[in-house]
């Protein structure tokens, strides 16, 4: 039963439309939340088996160097399409436009209702609704809801894998501006992750694949009232060789103005917003009369450039949800609930979530399987 008009829309929006379906290292981490329930359970059905399960219902995968897993045709529906076609195969009935909004248990059997008054009864329940990220493609914790009024502990909904919003002021400039670097969370100044890859200067702050790893951690740290700065690493020299070599270049290149005395160590933008934060002005200055303390103030910008995190974006950027209902209602081996016998959960709907690159699709395949073939072998 699927509440949108059509199955698996959230699933054609993967991986830009070609569908990263997994990735090689997820057996050895990438998890957030409850990450020992998440180890347990894609121990039992991990990344090599869910290419054997592709490719024994037709569909061919290929590998990046970094572990991530695509169809080979880079398609994201043809995944959905192998999905629809084995369904079919088996006599799956698609029940879409029902939005379950009570479950209930009568005898040995479940009362699954929608809003409209349709009904449904059934003898396994496996609900895995998702959570809230990405409404405009069928996010909701109507699921968690759920479990909660039926006894089970929850964990507040917070946005994951979404952008980071900074001070807007010394980043204006450079909207729209990408460059390969480092960028790390330091929480109450100490730090916190580290991570490496393309960096998108937007409007209002950070973007990228990179940035989006932070986020989760970083809503995390404000939502308890913590101090959340990211620092952003331009460049991978030590900041004292780096003050120096700016201070000769300023003498190698003397008449050169301020506006572009970074460019060709970085992208020109970017190198006239650090002269401005270094207070390095007028930017008319020529490069001779460069101090040696306004070298060094440009040689920390570029080796750590500190912008104080804001917020992040919410559920409507993030392509998953931290949170929801508590792993520890269920059995990790079966996937049942321990409160309601016959219910079943996977995927998001629980506290898991992980890293960008297939790690969410990976845990939903993961649990989903598991709770499948558990609630198929649980029937009289």
């Amino acid at each position: 039963m699927e509440r949108g008009q059509r199955v698996g829309r959230k699933l054609l929006s993967t991986g830009n439309g070609r569908c990263n379906l997994t990735n090689l290292h997820a057996a050895n981490g990438g998890y957030h939340g409850d990450r020992a329930f998440a180890a347990q359970v894609i121990a039992r059905f991990p990344p090599e088996d869910v290419r054997k399960f592709f490719q024994n219902i037709g569909l061919r995968t290929y590998a990046e160097e970094d572990g991530r897993v695509y169809p080979l045709c880079n398609q994201a529906a043809a995944v959905l399409d192998v999905l629809r076609l084995r369904c079919r195969d088996l006599n799956v009935e698609e029940i879409c436009e029902f939005e379950c909004s009570s479950i209930r248990k009568k005898g040995g059997d479940f009362l699954l209702k929608s809003g409209t008054g349709d009904a449904i009864r059934s003898k396994k329940v496996i609900l895995c609704a998702g959570g809230p990220a990405a409404p405009k493609i069928g996010g909701t914790d109507s699921g968690i809801k759920l479990l909660r009024l039926l006894g089970h502990g929850t964990i507040p909904c917070r946005p994951a894998l979404t952008q980071i919003e900074t001070d807007a002021e010394p980043i204006r400039a450079l909207k729209g501006l990408r460059f390969q670097g480092n960028i790390s969370l330091l929480v109450d100044g100490l730090m916190e992750r580290c991570e490496h890859g393309e960096i998108l200067f937007t409007e209002t702050g950070l973007s990228g694949i990179a940035v989006m790893q932070l986020s989760g951690p970083a809503g995390d740290a404000l939502q308890r009232k913590r101090r959340a700065e990211v620092s952003l690493r331009i460049l991978q020299d030590e900041a004292e060789s780096l003050s120096k070599e700016l201070y000769m270049r300023a003498h190698i290149m003397p008449e050169r103005e301020l506006n572009d005395f970074l460019t060709g160590i970085t992208v020109k933008r970017i190198g006239q917003t650090l002269c401005k934060q270094a207070n390095a002005v007028p930017l008319t200055r020529s490069a001779e009369s460069l101090t040696e303390s306004e070298c060094t103030a440009l040689a920390h910008l570029l080796t750590d450039w500190r912008l104080p995190v804001k917020s992040v974006k919410g559920f409507e950027s993030a392509q998953a949800t931290a949170g929801g209902a508590d792993p520890k209602c269920f059995d990790v081996q079966t996937m049942q609930s321990r409160i309601v016998d016959g219910l079943y959960a996977a995927g998001e709907v629980l506290n898991v979530d992980g890293d960008c690159g297939g790690y969410n699709l990976q845990w939903a395949w993961s649990s989903g399987m598991l709770a499948g073939q558990c609630a198929a072998e649980a029937l009289p």
